[in-house]
């Protein structure tokens, strides 16, 4: 068990409740796309469908290849100033997918295709993964400690 510094723990919380908000932002406007449409599904892509499924399709290993650039590049040398470079590494990861998962939900709207909104809850999902967990940081911590 690794001993977290009391502002690290701080900037911990700050970074679950920002990635938190966004996923909940994503989940929020997808129900109500659902509710506007009248939870129509239909099979039929249009042209805004095509372009939100291929930008998610790019965005989503971009957020995550970005994140992990981002912390190895800034990968700090103490425990201190692990918080301000995890948050911000994580934030700009997970709005790249946030931003795939909003268009996507805007060509559900448009279209009422599933596919749309499927491409929607796995960019939701994905964000999910990236989420910061007391497990993950003690990892880092201890490759910090190991310098």
């Amino acid at each position: 068990m690794v001993e977290f510094p009391k502002k690290l723990k701080a900037q911990l919380l700050t970074m679950k409740g920002m990635i938190g908000a966004l996923i909940l932002g994503v989940v929020m406007f997808m129900a109500v796309a659902l509710y506007v449409n009248k939870f129509e599904l239909t099979g039929e892509l249009n042209i805004l469908a095509k372009i939100a499924l291929g930008k998610a399709l790019f965005l989503i290993p971009l957020g995550m290849v970005v994140t992990k650039l981002l912390l190895k590049r800034r990968m700090p040398d103490s425990i201190e100033s692990l918080g301000v470079v995890l948050q911000t590494s994580l934030l700009v990861g997970c709005v790249i997918i946030e931003g795939a998962a909003m268009f996507n939900i805007v060509a559900y709207l448009i279209g009422k295709n599933g596919l749309s909104l499927l491409m929607a809850l796995l960019c939701t999902i994905a964000m999910l993964f990236m989420f910061p967990t007391k497990a993950k940081v003690e990892k880092m911590i201890i490759k910090i400690s190991k310098r």
